[in-house]
């Protein structure tokens, strides 16, 4: 079966959302005048960057995150929402540091920890990876995306049976996970059980639907399974 391993997916700032209150809404230009006035306010800041991030300005969001660190050097906040916007800039040195130092503030936060997670894995340091991801899941085993991200970086140091190990316990926190199914056909081909992969690729296709792009190509490869038996 050709390579369809679904790999980590990024958990982007994820307490922007709950950051602000209604109230506080604005344009960008708006939030930059009540962040220069108000510099210690961490709630407009966030929502400023959150605003850059919507407009696809992630270089300003790193900026005005980071310049809020001069008042608040030891803020969780800041140091979270940093990591994920610096691995959107495709700098991962800089997203590495944040996350450690989000850890270091609290390392019973779960989210912190998965994204320390990734961003060892976008360094290629996959057993550090491991760890994170493990304590993630520990903080909080109700997150189907600590459990299959735990999945793929347990594929990518080939170690596949604690990989389906975590693919199945994503299945068991979200039966819908499309990703964790065919991540397990992938590693049932490895296995040569060709007729599992192919029961798990057909669960994808009900779920992703068999005339989208994705189903279509799920067809394909079951096809490439039979072919080969």
């Amino acid at each position: 079966m050709k390579n369809f391993l679904f790999s980590a997916i990024l958990i982007l700032v994820l307490c922007f959302s709950q950051a602000v209150k209604s109230g506080q809404a604005g344009s960008i230009g708006e939030l930059d005048a009540q962040v220069k006035a108000d510099p210690f306010n961490e709630q407009l800041r966030i929502k400023l960057a959150q605003e850059y991030v919507n407009a696809n300005r992630f270089g300003d969001a790193a900026r005005t995150l980071e310049d809020g660190l001069r008042y608040t050097r030891k803020s969780f906040a800041l140091n979270f929402e940093l990591c994920p916007v610096y691995l959107k800039l495709d700098q991962p040195n800089k997203a590495l540091m944040y996350a450690k130092e989000a850890v270091r503030i609290n390392p019973n936060h779960a989210t912190a920890q998965f994204n320390l997670g990734i961003a060892y894995g976008r360094k290629e340091l996959h057993n550090e990876a491991i760890k994170s991801f493990h304590k993630a899941v520990e903080l909080d085993n109700s997150n189907p995306e600590f459990c299959f991200n735990l999945g793929v970086a347990y594929f990518i140091i080939s170690d596949y049976d604690n990989a389906l190990k975590y693919y199945k316990k994503t299945l068991q926190l979200d039966e819908k996970e499309a990703r964790a199914y065919i991540n397990i056909a992938t590693i049932y081909n490895i296995y040569n059980r060709k007729d599992e992969a192919i029961a798990n690729l057909n669960k994808a296709v009900a779920i992703m639907g068999k005339d989208t792009p994705e189903g279509k190509r799920i067809l394909s490869f079951i096809e490439d399974i039979k072919n080969r038996l």
